[in-house]
């Protein structure tokens, strides 16, 4: 039975209508995942795992700045493609490495 939910995987999903990603973060559980949807200024709709790539912090409990997500934890920063733009703790100058990207996922609205 385990199998069934990695096979729906593989198709699309309607997992909110437009109104409900307005202004705030939304957060949606769907097959055992967690995901974290927010619109940027320009009414984009971004979607990715609710999870801080740092110490899984669930990402929906953030807050958004200009159309990115701050991590409630540590403050990490994400934005609209799942790239992380700011660690607060990180030295001046040091590159952000790619590991600390969110999987984010393609959305289309309709």
């Amino acid at each position: 039975m385990n199998e069934f939910p990695d096979v729906l995987g593989n198709f699309w999903h309607a997992v909110a209508t437009s109104d409900s990603v307005e202004s705030e973060i939304f957060s949606v559980r769907l097959l055992h995942n967690d995901y974290v949807l927010w619109r940027t200024p320009d009414g984009q709709i971004v979607a990715a795992l609710d999870s801080c790539t740092h110490r899984q912090a669930p990402l929906s409990k953030g807050t958004l700045e200009d159309g990115c997500l701050r991590c409630p934890y540590h403050g990490w920063l994400f934005g609209d493609e799942g790239h992380c733009l700011e660690v607060p703790s990180a030295s001046e100058g040091l590159p952000i490495p790619p590991k600390a990207n969110l999987k984010s996922l393609h959305v289309e609205e309709k």
